[in-house]
This record gives C-alpha cells, sequence and structure tokens, in this order.
C-alpha cells in the first residue's frame, strides 16, 4: 500500500498469548520507534509465554499500511 497524504499516523500494538491470545483490535498511537520489555530463561519453573509487537502507518485519507510485526519468547516467575 502507498501512503501519501499527511499527517502520518503511527500505531503500535503488543500482545501476548495470554487471555485473547495473540488478536487484538486496539492499536495505541505512537511514534516511529517503541521500547518494550521481555525477559527470557530456560526454567522449569515460572511462566513462558510468546509477546507480539505489530507497526502500522495511517495516513489523512484513513489508508493503512501493511502490518510489520515480530514476536519474542518470554518468561516471569510465578
Amino acid at each position: 500500500m502507498v501512503l501519501g497524504a499527511p499527517p502520518f499516523v503511527y500505531q503500535w500494538q503488543v500482545v501476548d498469548d495470554f487471555g485473547q491470545g495473540n488478536q487484538s483490535t486496539f492499536w495505541t498511537t505512537g511514534s516511529t520507534t517503541h521500547d518494550d520489555w521481555c525477559f527470557f530463561k530456560l526454567s522449569t519453573t515460572g511462566t513462558h509465554w510468546r509477546k507480539w509487537v505489530r507497526f502500522r502507518v495511517t495516513d489523512a485519507t484513513g489508508a493503512v499500511s501493511n502490518v510489520a510485526e515480530t514476536s519474542r519468547p518470554c518468561w516471569s516467575p510465578n
């Protein structure tokens, strides 16, 4: 998709595989960068889970770019 009508809106979505799984309709408006934590360790205790981070851009006409996505394994203590 070609976006061309400024202003552009940068949107982020961070979801995990708890609850509703890796799907969400909620997008947070932000900037072109995003910082988020995720700690991973091999352990027989705690909880292992996966986090997805998605990015998209919209323009003034409402056109929406393709979604860029990455995921990573995470761990948290119980």
